[in-house]
């Protein structure tokens, strides 16, 4: 009955109202913002599809017609890339593997660890509650480089560095994805817990089986998010995990010790193609899924 009460005051407002045709100056506003979106996809385009044709020159044809088409298609590129690509002794697929085990921990545990810590602070009221609130937003305005030295001390006192133990640091509560996950739980009703406690329910059960399968829909986002973001850092890697080389920190120290030295681009640009393939893959099987389920949830009338 409420639905159909709205329905009816939507189509009365519609029918009030006079829509009128745009004119002249809309339109052209219209074609100008139109084309401008248009120019800004293809520069966002671009670089992966001079990748591509890259990939698929000699070295010779590469540095000669940089950015032209190739006059025959070397797919034998990929397969030197492959086999041949390597660094500190892992090869393309165990750096693949280093990439996975790396990427999908962290971002597990860092996720597993934000959401509980968002939803206490959300629905609790606690004494320092606004100081780790402050806390939060210190540390997201304080750069990267800030923070490195002390916490590049702290891993060696520890002496997890080069180890899978480096895992560990991912374990914490603040960041952007504290922030969104925070804003969600704020959002959601406090009614299924009220249920919940009448039946007899504690805390951890209402978070465990009520509050945390409704917030799969943010949690995958930000999991994706935080996938990509970890499967690119080169950095981190680079610095803390020099025995487990990545794709990322791999393609980026086989660059700086082969590429540049021999000019063998074209292999180089494979292996980079080849290494974006599982997040786009990714991104284009569940994108669509996470945004419709981020507009669900909450109690229906």
């Amino acid at each position: 009955m409420i639905k159909r009460k709205r329905i009816n005051r939507i189509a009365k407002f519609f029918e009030k109202i006079k829509l009128k045709r745009p004119n002249t100056i809309d339109r052209v506003v219209f074609a100008i913002i139109f084309v401008v979106f248009v120019f800004y996809s293809l520069s966002l385009l671009y670089p992966y599809v001079w990748a591509i044709i890259a990939s698929l020159k000699g070295v010779n044809e590469y540095f000669e017609n940089p950015f032209g088409l190739p006059a025959k298609p070397l797919f034998s590129n990929y397969v030197k890339a492959l086999s041949g690509m390597s660094f500190n002794g892992y090869g393309f697929l165990s750096l693949t593997f280093n990439s996975i085990w790396w990427s999908s921990g962290t971002v597990f545990i860092s996720t597993f660890c934000v959401s509980i810590f968002a939803y206490t602070m959300a629905k609790y009221n606690f004494v320092g509650k606004k100081i780790l609130s402050g806390i939060n937003m210190f540390l997201i305005l304080v750069p990267i480089m800030g923070s490195m030295p002390a916490a590049y001390r702290l891993y060696n006192i520890y002496k997890i560095i080069n180890t899978p133990l480096m895992l560990l640091t991912s374990i914490g509560g603040f960041g952007m994805t504290y922030l969104i996950l925070q804003s969600f739980y704020m959002n959601l009703s406090w009614s299924y817990a009220e249920a919940a406690y009448v039946d007899g329910a504690n805390d951890f059960t209402i978070y465990f089986k009520i509050m945390l399968p409704m917030s799969i829909p943010p949690i995958a986002a930000t999991v994706l998010m935080g996938f990509i973001g970890h499967w690119n850092d080169y950095m981190t890697p680079l610095l803390y995990m020099t025995s487990f080389p990545t794709l990322a920190s791999g393609l980026y120290s086989y660059r700086l010790l082969s590429v540049d030295r021999f000019g063998t681009y074209p292999t180089y640009l494979a292996g980079i193609v080849v290494s974006m393939l599982p997040i786009l893959i990714l991104y284009s099987l569940f994108h669509k899924t996470i945004m419709e389920n981020m507009l669900g949830g909450g109690l229906k009338e």
